[in-house]
């Protein structure tokens, strides 16, 4: 198994999701439109995602194991306020909400020379019972950036640079304690399952715990003739204190019908140029649909542990435009990647201007 959220929030490639993904990207919602001198946004948007799917670090794309699945919840509170001289800043709170589930299972070998295999049917237990199962919710990161609209033309050229600083939750980690789930040899084990706590440490997380700082072009046009909108966005991420740096972009594009409604639809990607720290180890397996009960330990590999992931998500929505008010629903999903879970996405927002 491949967190994080975004991340994704899980460190199990054992399980097969490197859910710290938190996974929304930050660009999704960068605007090179700046605002007015003194105006300000208040935006309140709730965020939901699931997956029981995902992509290895090797980009295979498979069901979690063991029939695990991934859900989020998330609120989150943007305000965006104009400062004159073509320049806005912001500042964005994320809470979020994370569950996890999958059946618990124990693991087997082959028996060395069946003297202790009791069963007779050539397989040891060589493990405890593991239950992976968890959940965790709270504030998750804090966003603040800042956005000069350097070119105001046809095209819009607007460079923004943002901070993501972590509210203080724990840290991912490798999946067991010492990086040793303290498996049986096959000498010393039998059919009867091993009892005690495996070790297992608490690994479940709200995001990657680290510093990003992002800087991006964003790019905007809007044809008046046809009311059609379109922006897109190319930058560089600095990840800080372990995951490796990424670049991203997106395009989006949009059409006003009418006074109030317009539809949109976007593409976003996030992409690791170079490699991050490892964090620990753990196991992917290579036969999702193996029983819990009775886990062969011949399907697994010992991996090492990172932050790294690539995606790409396409998505869409309608937004419903009043005097100060908007309102947007949207959603989409992750069409590829590696190291991520392959997460479906909605998201319902509202947008007042003071």
């Amino acid at each position: 198994m491949t967190s994080p959220p975004s991340a994704d929030v899980r460190g199990l490639l054992w399980l097969g999701a490197s859910l710290t993904i938190v996974l929304s990207a930050a660009s999704a919602s960068a605007s090179p439109w700046v605002l007015p001198k003194d105006t300000t946004v208040l935006q309140l948007q709730y965020r939901t995602e699931f997956a029981d799917r995902e992509f290895l670090p090797d980009g295979t794309n498979q069901d979690f194991p063991l029939n695990g699945e991934f859900s989020s919840q998330s609120a989150e509170l943007t305000l965006r306020r104009g400062l004159g001289m073509d320049m806005e800043v912001s500042l964005k709170a994320v809470y979020k909400s994370i569950d996890f589930t999958s059946d618990p299972l124990y693991i087997t070998a082959p028996a060395e020379d069946g003297s202790n295999d009791i069963n007779g049917d050539g397989r040891v237990a060589i493990s405890p019972v593991f239950s992976f199962s968890d959940q965790v919710h709270g504030l998750q990161d804090i966003f603040l950036s800042i956005r000069y609209n350097a070119i105001n033309s046809f095209i819009l050229v607007t460079p923004e640079l943002e901070l993501k600083v972590p509210s203080g939750y724990d840290k991912p980690t490798g999946t067991f304690r010492d990086g040793d789930p303290g498996l049986l040899s096959a000498s010393e084990a039998s059919d009867v399952i091993p009892m005690g706590e495996p070790p297992i440490q608490d690994d479940f997380t709200l995001g990657d715990g680290q510093v990003d700082l992002t800087g991006q072009l964003l790019f905007g046009t809007f044809i008046s003739a046809t009311q059609t909108f379109a922006r897109a966005n190319v930058g560089f991420r600095l990840r800080f204190n372990g995951p490796g740096e990424q670049v991203i972009w997106g395009v989006k594009a949009g059409q006003l019908i009418g006074k109030h409604l317009a539809l949109f639809a976007e593409i976003n990607g996030t992409h690791t140029v170079i490699d991050g720290d490892t964090i620990g180890q753990s196991f992917a397996t290579r036969e999702p649909d193996e029983e819990a009960e009775g886990f062969r330990l011949e399907t697994f590999d010992v991996i090492d542990l990172t932050q790294d992931r690539d995606f790409i998500d396409v998505g869409g929505g309608v937004i419903l435009k009043f005097d100060r008010y908007e309102f947007i629903f949207s959603g989409g999903k992750i069409i590829d990647g590696s190291n991520i879970a392959e997460l479906v996405f909605a998201n319902l927002g509202t947008v007042y201007r003071f």
